[in-house]
């Protein structure tokens, strides 16, 4: 499910509703859009409902670590998936509960800033362990329990901290929330012997979404992670607090109101299998198609959706795509409009990759034996649009009619 935050504007201060996952705010009275930078750990809380009588020096922050996110791994002769969406309390203090169950998604939840009152409690429980307890939730459902894991990859996951208001009172410790008392004095003593100071690089930053190239306004849709000037026809990514551009290319459409998707192409260099051009793609996954003279001048590119959407259409999309590339050779520039928005980083494709190969096998002991010894280096990556049209039901690519639903697309942005 997904969060819902209420984010002052960074221009007028008016209080702005958005998802954790939106990255272009628009503010309904100033009418101004902001880029929202990337933060490694987004930090939010939920609303606390503290007595009058209590002090501000009396509220902690107590941290819990959210992981949002879909797991792929190996086991056996399959390759399997999950979606899990779990909190973990991210401190060692007693007499806590080990998750929020659903009030995250229940409450509306506030940005760290200074103007939050209260104190901060360290967080002392590793980020990589929740990766390691969503791992553990995949094995708690699955039915195999003789065959060991040999891959695994966190694909499209969201990371955030949310902190859980407490106040100490006559000794005792108090939920923020509900004012329920949930501790003793001994776990009083805990929180405040892990206290530390608020860092002002918690608090959300903001980019402006002029184009860095032409200086003309930039557009996307509120989840996207490339911002699209349509005036100079360039692309940008967030990274490391400035826009970058992005290499782009894009399928000349065959029928009137596209809709351009796009998708990552993605050349990597390949150790411990040979791996090099399309023909051996064909061959390692036993492909019914009969390797011709192109296949093997062809440089090997996985094409892999740009988005977040479903498991198994993810990886059904870019088997199909891949497998299809000759179809899209002549790529051009043009200026984009009716365009879906990048939601899924490029890096995630990459970690990725592995998954591809394995639902890409006609049967997974076909290359089993060189997943483990198999690395994957992408030093370039760029974008391609291809064009899809309304088939109702389906979208439908024009120059290869591989179908994508319609509703996978919609419900894709939730993930």
């Amino acid at each position: 499910m997904e969060l819902t935050i209420e984010q002052p504007c960074p221009t007028c201060g008016a209080v702005v509703s958005l998802s954790e996952d939106d990255r272009l705010i628009r503010c309904e009275f100033c009418d101004v859009e902001n880029y929202k930078i990337q933060h490694s750990i987004s930090r939010y809380s939920l609303p606390a409902k503290i007595p009058p009588h209590i002090s501000n020096s009396d509220i902690f922050y107590v941290p819990y670590l959210r992981f949002k996110g879909c797991i792929y791994y190996c086991q056996g002769e399959h390759l399997r998936h999950k979606l899990i969406d779990t909190t973990r309390i991210g401190a060692n203090i007693d007499q806590f509960p080990v998750s929020l169950g659903l009030r995250p998604q229940a409450m509306r939840l506030l940005p760290v800033t200074r103007q939050l009152p209260g104190q901060y409690i360290r967080q002392n429980v590793k980020a990589q362990k929740i990766f390691a307890e969503a791992a553990r939730l995949t094995s708690l459902f699955n039915t195999d329990r003789t065959n060991t894991i040999t891959h695994r990859a966190f694909i499209g996951e969201t990371i955030s901290r949310i902190y859980f208001p407490v106040y100490t009172h006559n000794g005792s410790l108090f939920d923020g929330v509900n004012n329920y008392e949930i501790g003793s004095s001994a776990a009083a003593k805990q929180l405040i012997s892990n206290v530390i100071a608020f860092s002002s690089e918690w608090e959300p930053r903001f980019l402006s979404t002029i184009c860095p190239k032409c200086g003309d306004s930039m557009n996307g849709s509120a989840g996207t992670l490339v911002m699209n000037c349509e005036n100079c026809e360039t692309q940008w990514y967030e990274d490391g607090g400035r826009f970058k551009a992005v290499e782009y290319r894009v399928m000349p459409a065959l029928y009137e109101k596209a809709k351009y998707i796009p998708f990552w192409c993605l050349e990597p260099e390949v150790d411990g299998c040979r791996l090099e051009s399309l023909a051996d793609f064909l061959k390692l996954t036993n492909q019914p198609v009969v390797a011709q003279e192109y296949h093997y001048r062809k440089k090997l590119s996985f094409i892999v959706p740009a988005f977040k959407v479903n498991p198994t259409i993810y990886l059904n999309t870019a088997k199909n795509l891949t497998i299809l590339q000759s179809a899209f050779e002549n790529t051009i520039t043009q200026r984009l409009t009716n365009i879906y928005p990048v939601t899924l980083e490029h890096k995630e494709a990459v970690q990725s990759l592995k998954s591809v190969l394995a639902a890409s096998a006609l049967s997974y002991r076909l290359v089993r034996g060189v997943m483990e010894s198999m690395t994957f280096n992408v030093e370039t990556t760029k974008l391609i649009y291809l064009p899809f049209r309304n088939a109702g039901h389906d979208l439908i690519e024009h120059h290869t009619g591989m179908s994508i639903p319609a509703a996978a697309l919609r419900f894709g942005r939730s993930l």
